[in-house]
């Protein structure tokens, strides 16, 4: 027993004094491991305080853009150079056990010292005189040089110190692995030996001890499946770097100084810089100069609205700077994202060099498009419409049928062409809207008069229901009339024969509702949800029976909707259909507004023999404040001119005794009555009107100013004596620029007797013509064979002609400021174009 006692005892003091040696052991080398850590931390310390003072001297860019532009906010906040110098001592101080290192530091602090005299101070006295504006950009490059070069040499000492401490810090890191491989094994041979000394004196505990062996299989468990979850985290990572560098547009990581830390490829390939060069580098290296201020000043708009920006992304278009100092369009776009509570900054760049450039082509495609349909079809249309206009009795009726079809289908053309270019404009954002103030009653009454000659051929009828709301909206009044158009024709030809298509216009809070009501078939309902969708119609045959693209209603919602209305209908099958829209209300009207009228105390001799159709004519000039004295035939009419003072003549054709014709050629044989502008206002207007020209009496032709139908129109006829009066001083000179011959042809038959026309084909002739006599309007097209007629503008402003400029062309004019008048060829009709060329040239003259 003692034997075996004696046994146990010595099994017992091996074991205590193995146990205690390793423990001993393992101390000592737990003493290492503490001091070899020491040493890695004093390298880390090493590095941070070379890489801050690495920063320190990066933080000097702002001045050369201070020392340029005057702008300071880019330059280092008061007290970096303090920092500067206790960097320089800290490591001064953390090198002394290392020579090499400490004379390394030394070269460093010598070379920021002539880094500070000959680039900081100088530069720094330079901002402030920037700052009072003396901005010196000569010297910013010159500075910008100097800091250079000791970048350079600076950079490369901090380089060599740099490497030198990463290799230490390997050797150390090396040692701490060893040291603790070595704990690590004297502890695990401290616990077997605890291990055999609990096994000695606790073979009892059996039990006790296969519990202890599965909480042991159970950390293992938990080590294994810990270490399937960094497998995991790592394949998870590999997955979204395989992501991030695979995407087609740069992604780049920024700390909140808006310095780089992650370049993806696809901004490797964007920007032609490689990720380890960039690194650490500033945002604003991938923007020219001339907008690194800006991009600057976003970014940091946008750091300092990060509560604003956290529900989003800010997004910027712009120029981005290739490393090979190419310019190129991007999108770039700033989000944030927080990782352990750190802010970081992800800018999205997207090259669309080649949208660009894509839509460049498209829209010199419409543009050119746009020019070589509309410019023909002008001069088609306006051809059928004078020679329309002009058609006597004596026309055989297939012949006026012949030209009556061709007429019609060249307004569908017109429309057709029309729609399919303006749908184009929608989709691409540039339909332009030009704003006015406007009244609601004036807008529906041209609209019912515009487009009532289109209703009268389906046999239907177009009325305004009353009342009309005397108030004013803020609306483009040329779109308000396509859109009125549109929705006219529309229930025009879904109409039945004989019916009526009514507007009604109502006040609803703080909009204007506007309907257009019609009795037709209605819509059906599986087409309803569809009614606005581009190319739509209700059953194909609709396409020939009734004509169109099926872009009209489309066209309609996108006008409303960018005058900031909305657009809907209501319809029943059987019984009609109602559009409507509602625009914003700009005011209500007390008063109904009164339309203008022509203050002048001029005489006008009104030449009608009929007492009633004389009575009015009377009337109604008298309430343009005109002076009128009547006479009932021509010989009467003829005593009273030569005898008065008169601005202006009405005539009648049909007159007793000698004609109207007559009396326009014995006018010729006076002196006092050659120069005098007519108005021929009579039910044989048109008949009289194409003997006239078909006789070739050029000097009766230029006496007339317009030829007016009865019943009379108005205020066609106070335009008319408006233009009459003014071309009593002699005739209105027109230049017409245009390289078309046959729009050419068509305004020259248009203008015909109203004005004297001069044409110049180039812009070279415009020239010529501007310089060698006045005009008082000139009408441009843009598509010249030798520039843009747009070009004439700056010359017209140079020599100091104010003549007032009607751009007549294909396309809309980018700037309808710059020039008197815009009118698109296809979407200007004849007596459209007419009365915008005289009023602007009674104007002028004025």
């Amino acid at each position: 027993m003692k034997q075996q006692l004696s046994k146990s005892t010595t099994s017992l003091l091996v074991i205590v004094t193995g146990l205690v040696l390793l423990i001993g052991f393992a101390i000592w080398s737990y003493m290492r491991l503490l001091e070899s850590q020491s040493w890695s931390e004093h390298t880390y310390e090493v590095l941070t305080h070379v890489a801050e003072l690495e920063s320190l001297m990066l933080s000097d860019r702002g001045l050369s853009l201070c020392v340029a532009t005057g702008d300071g906010r880019l330059t280092e906040k008061p007290g970096w150079e303090k920092r500067l110098d206790t960097q320089l001592a800290l490591l001064k101080q953390l090198t002394a056990d290392n020579p090499v290192q400490h004379s390394n530091v030394l070269n460093i602090e010598k070379r920021m010292r002539d880094w500070q005299l000959e680039y900081v101070f100088p530069a720094q006295r330079a901002c402030e005189q920037a700052r009072a504006g003396a901005n010196k950009p000569e010297l910013a490059f010159q500075l910008a040089g100097i800091a250079e070069r000791h970048h350079r040499d600076i950079g490369q000492l901090i380089g060599y110190v740099s490497e030198s401490e990463q290799a230490l810090l390997t050797v150390r890191q090396n040692n701490n692995r060893r040291t603790q491989h070595v704990t690590n094994l004297l502890l695990l041979l401290g616990m077997l030996s605890l291990a055999m000394l609990i096994l000695v004196f606790l073979r009892t505990q059996l039990r006790s001890a296969r519990e202890l062996q599965q909480a042991n299989q159970q950390l293992q468990d938990t080590l294994t499946a810990q270490t399937q979850i960094q497998a995991d985290l790592a394949a998870a990572e590999a997955r979204a770097s395989a992501i991030v560098d695979n995407v087609s547009d740069a992604i780049v990581i920024l700390n909140t100084e808006g310095r780089i830390g992650s370049f993806n490829r696809a901004a490797e390939r964007i920007f032609g810089h490689r990720e380890q060069d960039i690194r650490e580098h500033n945002l604003l290296m991938l923007f020219p100069p001339d907008q690194e201020v800006l991009a600057m000043q976003d970014f940091l708009a946008f750091e300092a609205d990060a509560e604003a920006c956290a529900l989003g992304t800010v997004d910027y278009e712009m120029e981005g700077l290739r490393r090979n100092g190419v310019r190129f369009p991007l999108e770039l776009s700033i989000s944030q994202m927080r990782v352990n509570d750190t802010l970081y900054l992800i800018a999205l760049m997207r090259d669309v060099t080649e949208r660009k450039r894509v839509e460049k082509m498209k829209n010199e495609f419409v543009s050119t498009v746009s020019h070589e349909l509309r410019t023909p079809l002008t001069a088609i249309r306006g051809a059928l419409g004078l020679v329309s206009g002009t058609m006597t009795a004596d026309i055989p009726a297939s012949m006026r049928s012949l030209v009556e079809i061709a007429t019609s289908n060249s307004e569908r053309l017109v429309r057709l062409i029309n729609d399919i270019l303006d749908i184009e404009k929608i989709e691409s954002g540039h339909m332009r809207f030009d704003l006015s103030v406007q009244t609601l009653s004036r807008l529906l009454e041209q609209a019912v008069q515009a487009n009532r000659h289109y209703a009268e051929q389906f046999g239907v009828t177009l009325s305004i229901r009353p009342p009309v709301p005397a108030c004013e909206l803020r609306v483009d009044a040329d779109r308000f009339m396509q859109l009125m158009a549109n929705l006219l024709s529309n229930a025009a030809k879904f109409s039945p024969p004989g019916q009526q298509v009514e507007i009604e216009a109502s006040v609803q809070g703080q909009d204007v509702v506007v309907k257009v009501m019609d009795r037709g078939a209605g819509i059906p309902a599986n087409f309803r949800d569809k009614i606005f969708q581009k190319f739509s119609q209700a059953d194909s045959s609709d396409t020939r029976a009734k004509g169109g693209t099926g872009l009209g209603l489309s066209i309609c919602k996108a006008i409303v909707e960018q005058m900031g209305g909305s657009m809907g209908f209501d319809s029943v099958e059987g019984k009609g259909t109602t559009m409507h829209f509602s625009l914003p209300l700009l005011r209500q009207l007390e008063l109904p507004v009164q339309q203008p009228v022509l203050s002048d105390t001029a005489r006008l001799l009104v030449c009608e023999d009929d007492p009633d159709i004389a009575s009015l004519l009377q009337m109604i000039l008298r309430q343009a404040d005109f002076n009128v004295d009547v006479a009932h035939d021509a010989d009467t009419a003829l005593r009273m001119l030569l005898e008065g003072n008169y601005s202006a003549l009405t005539l009648d054709i049909a007159l007793p005794g000698k004609d109207g014709l007559s009396l326009l050629h014995e006018l010729q044989q006076y002196e006092k009555t050659r120069a005098l502008r007519v108005v021929v206002v009579s039910a044989k207007a048109a008949e009289a009107r194409a003997s006239l020209f078909r006789t070739s009496q050029e000097a009766e032709q230029g006496m007339v100013v317009d030829w007016l139908e009865k019943p009379i129109d108005q205020a066609r006829l106070l335009r008319s004596i408006g233009v009459a009066r003014q071309d009593a001083s002699g005739p209105l000179r027109v230049l017409h620029v245009e390289d078309d011959a046959d729009i050419r042809t068509v305004v020259g038959a248009m203008l015909a007797g109203k004005c004297e026309l001069k044409a110049a084909a180039t812009l070279a002739e415009a020239y010529q013509c501007c310089a060698s006599g006045s005009f008082d309007v000139i009408i441009l097209d843009q598509g010249l064979p030798d520039g843009s007629g747009l070009d004439l503008l700056p010359y017209l402003a140079s020599h100091g002609i104010t003549t007032p400029v009607v751009v007549f062309s294909a396309n809309e004019v980018d700037d309808p400021d710059a020039v008197s008048a815009s009118l698109v060829k296809s979407r200007t009709s004849d007596q459209q174009l007419l009365d915008t060329i005289l009023g602007l040239a009674r104007t002028g003259r004025q």
